[in-house]
């Protein structure tokens, strides 16, 4: 239902078709969708995974995580009488076989600001994607390359973008389709 009304969005849906198949055909790589809010990155990142949820053969488990909800998931754990921990949260999105990562950043708060991402941000996410190796995952975010290379540590990026190639989407003409006059 993406609706590709400009060629770069149409260019876009069409890699986004492109990668699914290979992730139906038990490719392993990651892939990354970066712009401006609101431009259609998290639709089409759902779209690949629904597109090889339904029409993978053998089934392949597919799981769509914001990464400030997974944030908030292990945070829940730090509370007394808590029935899972930190490694168990992680253990459960490690082993996925292919996994969205939707809004890389926003953890850090509003984008803009010159925040780093916090230590224990990092620490997850390496040990997330160090677990994840020969899993595939999708990233989404609004930050560009400089960006993200000034709020994540290099052994995070090097995990975050592993295998990567040009499985790049760019959405960078379009505006928000969320805002509506």
């Amino acid at each position: 239902t993406f609706n590709a009304d400009n060629e770069e969005l149409a260019e876009n849906k069409k890699k986004a078709i492109e990668i699914a198949e290979r992730y139906k055909n038990d490719e392993v790589f990651n892939s990354l969708l970066t712009g401006s809010a609101g431009t259609g990155k998290s639709h089409l990142a759902m779209s690949i995974l629904q597109k090889v949820n339904e029409e993978s053969d053998p089934y392949r488990s597919c799981l769509f995580l914001s990464i400030d909800e997974f944030l908030l998931e292990i945070r829940s754990t730090f509370r007394p009488g808590s029935q899972d921990d930190e490694k168990a949260v992680v253990d459960k999105y490690a082993k996925v076989d292919l996994l969205v990562l939707d809004d890389l950043g926003a953890e850090t708060g509003f984008i803009g600001t010159d925040k780093v991402a916090s230590d224990f941000t990092q620490r997850i996410l390496y040990h997330l994607m160090n677990r994840r190796q020969d899993k595939s995952t999708i990233i989404t975010t609004n930050l560009n390359s400089k960006q993200v290379a000034a709020m994540y540590d290099s052994k995070v990026i090097s995990r975050l973008y592993r295998n990567l190639g040009d499985n790049i989407l760019t959405f960078s003409t379009d505006k928000d389709r969320r805002i509506k006059f």
